[in-house]
């Protein structure tokens, strides 16, 4: 996993990361988020899964919003043991190699736990995974890309109880 700062993906942000992000992309999920903790674990598990076999880059870009929710300790104790040792106002940027499913499983869980923000985006640039501090998650397709499989999982995962 690489890690980086908000200056070294500017350029990405520019280009990607403003009211224009999602132009060239059409919303096709628009769900809260449960608040049980186990249904965050799933969800976590099976979009981390369903991204499996994929690079991609996970983007903290809201966190201290719900000081009280946070657990910083756990969060730095965990990104530790995976190596790194910046702390997450200074590289938010997580690049996941494809072989590294399990690690965007932990951070997907510690942002819906904490009630952070993040933004998931495919290597490929086909899938955008946009999950807010208020609990909502919203996810987009390039125009022109399709994937009925994937759709379904999520609106199964997120299906109402």
């Amino acid at each position: 996993m690489e890690i980086k700062s908000t200056e070294e993906i500017k350029e990405w942000l520019d280009k990607n990361y403003t009211n224009k992000i999602f132009q060239n992309y059409k919303k096709i999920i628009s769900k809260s988020i449960p608040v049980d903790a186990g249904i965050k674990n799933y969800i976590s598990k099976s979009i981390s899964s369903l991204l499996n076999n994929e690079e991609c880059m996970l983007y903290i870009h809201e966190h201290g919003i719900w000081p009280s929710c946070e657990n910083m300790e756990l969060f730095d104790g965990y990104r530790k043991s995976i190596g790194i040792n910046e702390e997450l106002y200074e590289k938010p940027v997580h690049i996941i190699a494809t072989n590294e499913n399990i690690e965007l499983y932990c951070l997907l869980t510690m942002v819906l736990y904490f009630f952070w923000g993040c933004i998931i985006m495919s290597n490929n640039e086909n899938i955008i995974i946009e999950i807010s501090h208020d609990e909502c998650i919203d996810i987009y397709f390039k125009n022109g890309y399709n994937n009925e499989e994937f759709i379904t999982k999520i609106n199964e995962i997120m299906k109402e109880e």
